[in-house]
Order: structure tokens, then sequence, then C-alpha cells
């Protein structure tokens, strides 16, 4: 079932705490405005956030979808996922990341199809940063900045990659 998102800070709080070194990360999405910062999710209820997907539309840069991971020698580490698609249709993410080596980058897709990833801010260094807030879907957790405005539906979370057969 799809809930409705707005600029109101409402957001939809899970009791998934855990980490895994290995993730991906499945979500439909209905945009139906620009949303500058807008969280598909992030980890943060009260400490700094450590992993996070979202609609980056600075109104200079393209309508980008972006993903992030926390390290301890870099805690920013950002990449683009490619160009966000239409609003007001629903679309599939699937991101998916192996946090065991510094090297690696996340292998991103966008209804089905594999995108293009651009490193935005990193690279990573040291070792993962974890926390025990909780997955918060939605609107930041911690005011009504970075919003998402529109649907989400179906997010998900495994402790392993996904094929590329698999996000088809």
């Amino acid at each position: 079932m799809a809930q409705t998102f707005g600029d109101s800070g409402d957001n939809a709080l899970t009791a998934f705490t855990t980490h895994a070194t290995t993730r991906s990360y499945s979500c439909w999405f209905y945009r139906t405005a620009a949303n500058n910062l807008g969280r598909i999710f992030e980890k943060r209820t009260v400490g700094a956030q450590v992993e996070l997907i979202y609609n980056d539309n600075d109104g200079v840069s393209p309508d980008q979808m972006n993903y992030g991971r926390a390290w301890s020698g870099a805690t920013d580490c950002q990449w683009r996922i490619g160009t966000i698609p239409s609003q007001d249709a629903w679309h599939n993410i699937i991101v998916t990341y192996d946090g065991s080596s510094t090297a690696n980058d996340p292998i991103g897709y966008i209804d089905g199809v594999s995108q293009s990833i651009t490193e935005v801010n990193g690279p990573p260094s040291g070792s993962l940063n974890t926390n025990t807030d909780a997955y918060v879907i939605g609107n930041r957790n911690t005011g009504t900045d970075r919003t998402w405005i529109g649907n989400l539906a179906e997010f998900a979370i495994w402790d392993r990659i996904l094929t590329a057969a698999e996000a088809d």
C-alpha cells in the first residue's frame, strides 16, 4: 500500500535498526512535485545519518537520485544514480551496495534499467559507520526540510546484492 508524504514533515518510522555490510534497497516512488533533498529513506532518528536514498533537485543540476553511505574517514559519501524519471508516474528504484571495500561503488536501477553511477562526494575511507536508529521512510525525521512530496510504496531491504535479473 502506498503512503502519501507532503512538505509537513510526515514520515513512517520502521522498527528495523540493524546494519549489514552488503545491502540492497528497493522502493516504488511517485513524485508529485520537485523534491530538493527529498528522502525516500534515511537511517537516522536522533544520531547522524548513515544511509539514505534521496532526490536531489537543487534547481542547478539535472534532477537526480542519490545514494549516501557514511564512512568513518569520509562521513558523507554520495553517489548519483542516473537521472530521475518523470513526475506523476510510478517508478521503481533499486540500489545495491557492498561496503566491504572502499573501492566499491553502488549499483543502481531505475525501472529495471541499470543506471550510470557518479561519485558526488567521497571517496569512502575508514570503516562503515553504524547507528542504532531506525530507518525512516519519507520525510526527514528531524524537521520539515528535505521532504518527499508524493507517494512511496513497498520499501524493502535485503542483506545481499540483488542481481540484475532480480532488479528487472
